[in-house]
């Protein structure tokens, strides 16, 4: 028959099991939201620097290029490069204050002072005509000025947006690895209890059982042999004769 220690230690065995299981599927469910909350953290992360990459792109490519393309402001960059042009034509001359400064050649020492005036006053004319024309000429450049920096936008502008996009696409590209790397790092150890329980327990449970069921096997073979002998001695017992001549008992027949 089994005692209560058998007893106690099946059910001991199995609630300590039990108590395991909950505690390896705790661990399993609190390492399982840690790793999903750093790959949605991650996620996050990079999406801002996406975020940030775009930003770049719009702001120091497309919309600074859109910006000079303004009416308003092609037109103040034409005019700063027409002043600029007629700066360089001015400065490029030397100034006269006179027609007396203006040089004449030697055959003319001798002349007249009013004929060397005359003289210097068409030639200085003459200067300032084609001075003046000059810087007529030079304004038409400026629009081929414009034209050269519009490109020059337009190219720089596509270098940043092409570099943004590359720096996302690199982004992306290292996504997985990056969540999988945060996944790693958050992951927890695991508590010792759960698996020292549910294999505690495991052995008790079998030794309990094992002992209940040595119990009721014992029991049942002394019932069965009982049972055996209880029946044999009656019929020994009616096998018994006794002689009617001297009255004395015999065995079976």
């Amino acid at each position: 028959m089994c005692t209560g220690l058998e007893i106690a230690l099946l059910a001991g065995g199995a609630a300590a099991a039990a108590g395991g299981t909950m505690i390896e599927r705790r661990d399993q469910q609190s390492n399982a939201a840690a790793q999903a909350r750093a790959r949605n953290q991650e996620l996050r992360d990079s999406m801002a620097r996406q975020r940030r990459y775009e930003d770049k792109s719009r702001s120091e490519g497309v919309q600074k290029a859109l910006d000079r393309f303004d009416p308003a402001e092609q037109a103040k960059a034409q005019a700063e490069d027409a002043a600029r042009r007629d700066t360089a034509i001015t400065e490029a001359v030397v100034p006269t204050a006179g027609a007396e400064d203006i040089p004449l050649t030697a055959d003319l020492d001798g002349a007249p002072s009013m004929v060397k005036g005359q003289i210097g006053k068409k030639l200085r004319d003459v200067f300032n005509t084609a001075t003046d024309r000059a810087k007529l000429a030079a304004k038409p450049l400026t629009f081929a000025d414009m034209l050269a920096g519009n490109n020059i936008s337009l190219t720089e502008a596509g270098r940043v947006v092409d570099t943004g996009n590359s720096f996302a696409r690199q982004e992306a590209a290292m996504l997985p690895s990056q969540q999988d790397f945060a996944a790693y790092a958050a992951q927890q150890a695991p508590s010792i209890w759960g698996p020292l329980l549910k294999t505690a327990g495991t052995l008790a449970a079998s030794v309990g059982g094992a002992g209940i069921a040595g119990g009721l096997g014992a029991g049942l073979l002394g019932g069965t042999a009982g049972a055996a002998a209880g029946t044999a001695l009656p019929l020994a017992t009616t096998a018994l004769m006794r002689s009617p001549v001297t009255g004395r008992v015999t065995g079976p027949v």
